[in-house]
C-alpha cells in the first residue's frame, strides 16, 4: 500500500507520495508541507466562508477604522510642539525643595531651623498667612516675600542676637501649593493647583502644551490683573536660555496668545525642518536661524520661496542673499534643496581603491578618473558592478521560481516515473533555495569606449560596489560536470575543450541549458547537438556553468519558468569569484 498525505481542495484531490516527500532535502521539504498548508487553508477559507461571516467581519474592520480615524493624532509640524508632547518628569514641578537662593518665601512653605552654640534646638515651623514665623523667645519674623538667602540670612541675624555664640543653620523643609490660571490657546485650560517651585515651562506643560494655532511667541504671565513679562519660548527651544524664567506665585495667569504669522521651511538643505513662528519684522534669514542653518549639503542659490496670492500659489527663486529682505506673510513657505551626495565602494585593481562619496549624476567613468584610473594589472573586461535594488529584483524572481516549482512538483508529482526524478527536482529546489543573488549588472567599464559613447557610462548609485580584478587565465567550469572548478585558458578554445578538461557532463547534467557567462557579465546560452554549432567566444576570466535537469513534467512551462534563473547561478558565482580574485 502507497502511503500519501492528501489535500483536499475546490478542484481535484492532491495525493503526495510520501518516498516523494522523503526524496526532498529537509529544508525544502519543510517548505513543500508548509505549502501544502497554506493551500488547504485557502481552499477551506473559499469552501466554508459563510456570508454573514464575512459581513460581520467587515462591520468590525470599518468600526476598527473610524475609531482610528476619529482617535488618530497626527504630530505637529509646529517647532516646539514636541517638548509639550508627553508629560516629560526632566520638566513637571516637585515637592522637594531644591533652589537657587531666588526662591520666594510665601505662605505655606515650611522650614527648618537648626540652633548650635549656646543653645542647641531644632524646629519646624510654617510660614503663616500675615507671612512670619514665630521662632521661641524672639519675635514674630516676618519672611514672605524674601528670597531664600534674603530670609535665611535675616533669621540668623535675629538669632545671634538673642543667643550668643549661636547660628541658625535654615532649610526649606516643604514648599507650599500654588493655583494658577492657564487660558488661551493652550491644549487644555483651566485651574491648576501646583507646587511653589513651578515655572511657566512646567505651567503649560501640564496644561497639555500649546494648540495648533496657539503661539510660542508671545506668552504672557499676569499678576494681580497686570501683565507681568512676555515669554518668548523660542529663547528657550533655539537659544537654551532658562534664567529669566521666574517662578510663579498663588493667583498668577498664564495666557497663550494665537500665533499670527506661522511660515514652513523645508528640504534638506536645512538642519531642522519645521514650521516656524516669526514675529513682524523677522524675515527669511531669520527662519533660516531658527532651522538650526543651513546643512552642509545645502545648495543656496536655487532656494524656493511659495507665497498664496488670492487662492493661487506663487513661486519664486531665491538666492541666500535675498532672504534678508523679505518679510513673509503666513503660510508661505520655503524650500531648501541639498546636494545629493551618495557613497559607493571601489576594490581591486585601481591606484586608489577605496569608498568615495559621489555626487547626483556620477558616473562610472568619473568615478575610475577620480581613483587615479587602472594599475598595469588591472582587467576591466572582468569588472564588477553590484547594485542594491538589482540584488533585490533578483531575489525577488529566485523566491518566486521556488515557489512555483513547489506548486508545480505538488500539481505534477504523479507524473514522475522515478526516485532519480523525485532526487532531481529536490536538488534543484534545494539548489535554488541556498543561491544568493550577487546583484551584479553588466557593466563596461572600457574607458576608452565610455569616452566614445557616453551612453555606455553607467550612472552610479548609492553604496555600489565596484571591483576590478586582475587578469586570471582561467575559465571557470561549475554544475553538473565530473571536475568542476577553474580550468587553464588556452586562446580560441571551445566548450568541448574546457568540459572534457573538466571530465565531462555528470549524470544529471542538462545538456541543453548550459550556460556560458563572459567576463563582463553576458551570458548566453551554449548550443550542442549534430544540428547546431557552439559559436561561443571564451576569454580569461569566463564562465560555464551546467545546470541540474529537471525531470519532465505535464506542465510544459515548467522549463521556461526555471530556465532564467540559470544564468543567474553562474553570474552570481562569477561575481563572487571576481570579488575573492
Amino acid at each position: 500500500m502507497v502511503s500519501t498525505i492528501t489535500l483536499y481542495g475546490q478542484e481535484a484531490e492532491i495525493e503526495l507520495e510520501k518516498a516523494y516527500l522523503d526524496s526532498l532535502p529537509e529544508a525544502v521539504k519543510a517548505d513543500v508541507l508548509k505549502e501544502i498548508k497554506t493551500k488547504k487553508e485557502e481552499d477551506s477559507q473559499q469552501t466554508y466562508r459563510r456570508p454573514s461571516t464575512s459581513l460581520n467581519k467587515y462591520e468590525t474592520v470599518k468600526e476598527w477604522e473610524r475609531f482610528l480615524r476619529e482617535s488618530k493624532i497626527e504630530p505637529s509640524e509646529r517647532f516646539g510642539s514636541q517638548v509639550f508632547r508627553s508629560m516629560q518628569s526632566s520638566f513637571m514641578p516637585i515637592n522637594e525643595p531644591n533652589f537657587d537662593s531666588s526662591y520666594i518665601i510665601d505662605y505655606g512653605d515650611k522650614l527648618e531651623i537648626q540652633l548650635s552654640g549656646q543653645k542647641n534646638k531644632k524646629y519646624t515651623l510654617n510660614v503663616e498667612r500675615d507671612g512670619s514665623i514665630n521662632l521661641p523667645d524672639i519675635e514674630k519674623i516676618v519672611i514672605a516675600g524674601l528670597s531664600t538667602k534674603q530670609a535665611f540670612e535675616l533669621i540668623n541675624s535675629k538669632v545671634e542676637n538673642l543667643y550668643l555664640g549661636t547660628k541658625a543653620l535654615t532649610t526649606l523643609k516643604e514648599i507650599r501649593d500654588i493655583q494658577i490660571l492657564v487660558t488661551g490657546e493652550a491644549a487644555f485650560p483651566g485651574i491648576y493647583t501646583l507646587s511653589g517651585n513651578t515655572n511657566v515651562l512646567h505651567a503649560l506643560n501640564v496644561a497639555g502644551g500649546i494648540k495648533e494655532n496657539g503661539s510660542y511667541r508671545e506668552i504672557i504671565v499676569k499678576r494681580n490683573g497686570k501683565a507681568l513679562y512676555s515669554l518668548d519660548l523660542y529663547d528657550v527651544l533655539i537659544s537654551g536660555d532658562i534664567s529669566f524664567i521666574q517662578n510663579l506665585r498663588s493667583g498668577d495667569t498664564v495666557l497663550v496668545n494665537s500665533a499670527k504669522k506661522i511660515v514652513r521651511v523645508s528640504g534638506a538643505g536645512v538642519n531642522r525642518q519645521a514650521k516656524y513662528e516669526l514675529k513682524d519684522r523677522e524675515t527669511l534669514a531669520d527662519l533660516i536661524q531658527f532651522a538650526n542653518g543651513y546643512s552642509y549639503n545645502s545648495s543656496t542659490e536655487e532656494m524656493i520661496f511659495e507665497t498664496i496670492n488670492k487662492n493661487k500659489f506663487e513661486s519664486k527663486v531665491l538666492g541666500k542673499l535675498d532672504l534678508e529682505s523679505i518679510f513673509p506673510e503666513s503660510g508661505s513657505s520655503l524650500y531648501v534643496p541639498a546636494n545629493l551626495f551618495r557613497e559607493v565602494e571601489l576594490t581591486g585593481r585601481v591606484k586608489r581603491p577605496g569608498k568615495y562619496t559621489i555626487y547626483d549624476g556620477e558616473t562610472l567613468s568619473s568615478l575610475i578618473k577620480r581613483s587615479g584610473g587602472y594599475k598595469d594589472n588591472a582587467y576591466p573586461f572582468g569588472g564588477v558592478l553590484l547594485r542594491q535594488s538589482v540584488k533585490e529584483i533578483d531575489k525577488e524572481m529566485h523566491d518566486r521560481v521556488y515557489k512555483e516549482l513547489i506548486r508545480s512538483m505538488l500539481s505534477n508529482q504523479k507524473t514522475q516515473q522515478s526516485q532519480q526524478s523525485f532526487q532531481g527536482i529536490g536538488a534543484l529546489l534545494m539548489e535554488i533555495k541556498d543561491n544568493k543573488p550577487s546583484g551584479r549588472m553588466q557593466t563596461e567599464f572600457d574607458l576608452l569606449k565610455l569616452r566614445d559613447d557616453d551612453s555606455l557610462d553607467i550612472t552610479l548609485e548609492n553604496k555600489d560596489k565596484i571591483h576590478i580584478p586582475h587578469m586570471n587565465r582561467v575559465v571557470y567550469v561549475y554544475g553538473e560536470v565530473q571536475n568542476p572548478g577553474p580550468v587553464i585558458y588556452e586562446p580560441g578554445e571551445d566548450f568541448e575543450y574546457y568540459l572534457e578538461k573538466s571530465g565531462g557532463f555528470a549524470y544529471f547534467a542538462d545538456k541543453k541549458y548550459s550556460i556560458a557567462i563572459a567576463p563582463d557579465g553576458s551570458a548566453k546560452k551554449i548550443n550542442i547537438g549534430l544540428l547546431s554549432r557552439d559559436d561561443v567566444m571564451f576569454y580569461p576570466g569566463s564562465f560555464i556553468y551546467v545546470p541540474k535537469k529537471i525531470a519532465h513534467y505535464d506542465a510544459v512551462s515548467l522549463v521556461s519558468v526555471v530556465s532564467p534563473i540559470f544564468s543567474s547561478f553562474a553570474l552570481s558565482l562569477a561575481s563572487i569569484n571576481a570579488l575573492n580574485d
